[in-house]
């Protein structure tokens, strides 16, 4: 295949349908956004996530080229399902059952952000899964052994305590 025709439909040579590069961090722009998800596993664990104050992120504060403001648009998209998911599934260990609605102003942000990306609203495997890795190497050909979840490792949803058996 091509590579003009790989590039036609967004298919990079070496990671294939993934991003080349997913964006690890918003940074300044999504600072709070991004330590709201940090802190989803302690407030899943003490069953205070539906508590919380929602942090509001902006699309129009992100900076940069074309390209760099689509990868954030990306992780923007990854942080905001990361917290609606257990919100829409709920979280059983807990006694909270799936919510019948999402909260308004997340709804709004992932919005904003889907109308910014041209997709769907919607929760979905691109959101949670196709932006959420990165390398541990620098090395611009990807390794499958050099490659790392980022949102996984900080976000288990099981309690342990189901895990002993």
């Amino acid at each position: 295949m091509s590579n003009t025709l790989l590039e036609r439909f967004g298919i990079d040579k070496f990671t294939g349908f993934l991003p080349n590069t997913p964006c690890i961090s918003l940074g300044s722009e999504g600072a709070e956004l991004e330590a709201f998800c940090n802190n989803i596993p302690i407030y899943v664990a003490s069953g205070s996530l539906r508590k919380q104050a929602l942090p509001i992120f902006d699309v129009n504060r992100l900076t940069g080229d074309k390209k760099q403001i689509q990868v954030k648009l990306e992780r923007a998209r990854l942080l905001l399902c990361t917290i609606a998911h257990p919100l829409a599934h709920g979280i059983p260990w807990h006694g909270e059952a799936p919510m019948d609605t999402l909260p308004l102003p997340l709804c709004t942000q992932v919005e904003q952000v889907s109308l910014a990306l041209k997709t769907k609203p919607v929760l979905n495997y691109s959101a949670l899964v196709l932006n959420n890795w990165s390398t541990l190497s620098h090395d611009p050909q990807v390794d499958a052994n050099q490659v790392q979840i980022e949102i996984g490792r900080a976000h288990v949803w099981t309690p342990v305590t189901s895990l002993s058996r």
